[in-house]
């Protein structure tokens, strides 16, 4: 399926769009984990 796309048909094409896809994906987990260490700080403070 990918491979019919033309801008999947290069490696270079590929990789940039898997590494930018993939450094996406790598902050928002980054800015979940962040969020949910604080919201567990802030549940250990406040009890």
């Amino acid at each position: 399926m990918l491979a019919s796309n033309p801008r999947f048909s290069s490696p270079e094409g590929r990789g940039a769009i898997l590494s930018k896809f993939f450094l996406e994906e790598l902050l928002k987990e980054n800015q979940n984990t962040k969020e949910r260490f604080l919201k567990r700080k802030q549940i250990v403070f406040s009890s």
